[in-house]
């Protein structure tokens, strides 16, 4: 039967592991939310993308959810520009490079739905 002191010094070490977890985490979503990849948001914050993988595959510290919350503050990133670029728009500007990240991250919005088009 281990000790008290044992069982302690374990709990603190699952604790502690998990805030360290929680922190990487953390910074790894922020980065997320700023730069919308996988690779650049491992880049910058030194985590591994096979880390990443586990992460959401185990579900480890709610990860799934917040990864949901990073790719939706990228998407509203990608919009706030989007309507920053409508506005400053010139006559010879495009705005296709924009447009198709647009549809590529929040495609419920933005993209054209084929089904919802009619023949009269």
């Amino acid at each position: 039967m281990p000790s008290k002191k044992s069982t302690k010094k374990a709990t603190r070490s699952r604790a502690s592991i998990s805030k360290e977890i929680e922190a990487k985490q953390e910074a790894f979503l922020v980065a997320y939310g700023e730069v919308g990849t996988i690779r650049k948001a491992c880049q910058l914050t030194e985590v591994g993308r096979s880390t990443v993988g586990d992460w959401e595959k185990k579900n480890v510290c709610n990860f799934k959810l917040k990864m949901t919350t990073a790719k939706e503050i990228f998407r509203e990133l990608l919009q706030d520009t989007a309507w920053e670029r409508v506005k400053a728009q010139k006559p010879g500007d495009n705005p296709v490079l924009h447009i198709t990240l647009l549809n590529a991250h929040w495609p419920e919005k933005y993209k054209r739905d084929a089904n919802s088009v009619t023949s009269e």
